[in-house]
């Protein structure tokens, strides 16, 4: 009896291995063309931030440098890269006596990690990063958060330049939560 378990577990550990095989041949597949490039993307963004215990319009700048690593997964192109952006959450809303307390200013370092798929003549990307929020004001303390993206760009044969526009979610645990959601507009290089 303990021979015929044996063999099913042997069957069934090579089966696993070989539909294994198969997965990461067809998800992490070659391009057919390499495409090592860098893509440059400096974008600005505004939105709605929801706070612990103000809410308001707020807007951020910034920059995010993209490497192609040949990767596939899931039928898109995988793209590895760093994002720094200023990103105040309360921007647009008024100085209260000189000063306002529960505005939020950081600068963000984040490793990002995008993914693209193309339908017709159009492009969707996907991102995300957990980083590194910089409070740059005395109140706003350094502390870590979250930043997801999910955009569309059109496809432009054999340009250099491409615009995009962007749903950002930017998630920052300081003392209080913090989370804006925002548009984005930039330019890819």
């Amino acid at each position: 009896m303990t021979l015929r378990i044996k063999q099913y577990v042997k069957i069934k550990q090579s089966i696993f291995i070989f539909l294994f095989g198969i997965l990461w041949n067809t998800v992490f597949s070659q391009n057919s063309k390499p495409n090592n490039r860098w893509f440059i993307q400096p974008q600005i963004f505004t939105g709605y931030t929801i706070g612990e215990y103000k809410s308001g319009f707020g807007y951020g700048v910034g920059i995010r440098c993209l490497y192609d690593f040949e990767k596939r997964f899931l039928g898109g192109p995988l793209f590895l890269g760093l994002e720094t952006s200023f990103l105040s959450s309360m921007g647009f809303v008024p100085f209260e006596n000189g000063f306002d307390y529960n505005r939020r200013n950081y600068l963000l370092v984040t490793p990002v990690l995008e993914q693209n798929y193309k339908w017709f003549k159009y492009g969707f990307h996907i991102g995300t990063g957990i980083g590194y929020y910089l409070g740059i004001q005395d109140l706003n303390r350094n502390s870590f958060g979250m930043v997801t993206n999910i955009g569309w760009f059109p496809i432009y044969e054999g340009k250099a330049v491409t615009p995009y526009i962007t749903y950002r979610n930017d998630w920052v645990f300081d003392k209080n939560k913090t989370n804006m959601q925002s548009v984005s507009i930039g330019l890819n290089f």
